[in-house]
């Protein structure tokens, strides 16, 4: 490993730590900005890794980390951490010119990541394609959650052709955004997406990890129940009884050899 993606690794791990780290930190929530203390977060995706140069992946303690494979330019790729005890699975799907990772909670919750990469600004039409695809596939789950660097802004002040389109998408799915507050340079290009038969809370969190602002979510997931099998020995004492009372222990008495007396009693008993 190169001098520069060493450094580059031990900085991302290092800026991730300081982060979940913190005492506190700011957040937006309904246009207000207010101050959540130290937080515990169950699953991190970080988007525009630049995995292609930046060597191994940054192990974190407590978590499992996974990453995109695919890749399209030297900016991309998605890096997750979940925390050790959720029990889930993680899975890679085919994505036009963009990166994405789905996280499934059983068969009820599925996180979708997704970075598409701010060189395909001017032309969604296959990511379109793609999320389609995807979003019908997923159908199934009662609880969708949507969230990356879309780089589509959907502010209210600069709605276009293109985040009408993506959103109008996205509603035919059932998924709604969370919010459109900032997140870059007065920009909502970091996107959270919901469809979600429960009550969350959103937050964009401000941040230094990032040029960007993180989305925060906070819901619950049912976790499937650990069932262990037991075997449970009862003694059958009227069984017990009934077999001494019919067992013929004769031979007991005419033998004077205490081993052989021995074997005829575990022999006995053990039928």
């Amino acid at each position: 490993m190169s001098e520069q993606k060493g450094s580059k690794v031990n900085k991302i791990r290092e800026d991730i730590k300081r982060f979940l780290e913190e005492d506190e930190n700011s957040f937006v929530t309904a246009g207000k900005k207010e101050t959540i203390k130290k937080a515990d977060f169950d699953l991190i995706i970080l988007t525009e890794c630049w995995l292609s140069c930046s060597g191994p992946i940054p192990l974190l303690e407590s978590y499992s980390s996974h990453a995109t494979k695919q890749t399209y330019n030297q900016s991309d790729g998605i890096l997750i951490y979940i925390k050790d005890n959720l029990k889930c699975t993680v899975e890679e799907p085919t994505f036009q010119e963009a990166n994405c990772l789905i996280i499934k909670f059983g068969t009820h919750t599925v996180v979708i990541g997704i970075y598409r990469p701010y060189c395909s600004k001017n032309d969604a039409t296959k990511k379109f394609s793609s999320l389609n695809q995807l979003l019908t596939e997923l159908k199934c789950f009662k609880n969708i959650v949507l969230m990356g660097d879309i780089n589509i802004d959907i502010s209210p002040g600069n709605m276009n052709q293109q985040a009408e389109q993506y959103l109008n998408l996205t509603a035919s799915h059932g998924l709604l955004p969370a919010f459109t507050s900032s997140t870059r340079m007065f920009t909502c290009i970091d996107h959270l997406s919901l469809k979600i038969r429960q009550p969350t809370k959103s937050f964009v969190i401000l941040t230094c990890l990032t040029d960007h602002e993180a989305v925060s979510l906070s819901l619950k997931i049912k976790q499937p129940k650990c069932y262990f099998n037991r075997c449970i020995r009862k003694i059958d004492h009227v069984g017990l009884k009934q077999f001494l009372l019919d067992a013929n222990f004769g031979q007991i008495y005419d033998n004077n050899n205490p081993e052989e007396l021995a074997n005829f009693l575990v022999e006995t008993l053990s039928k």
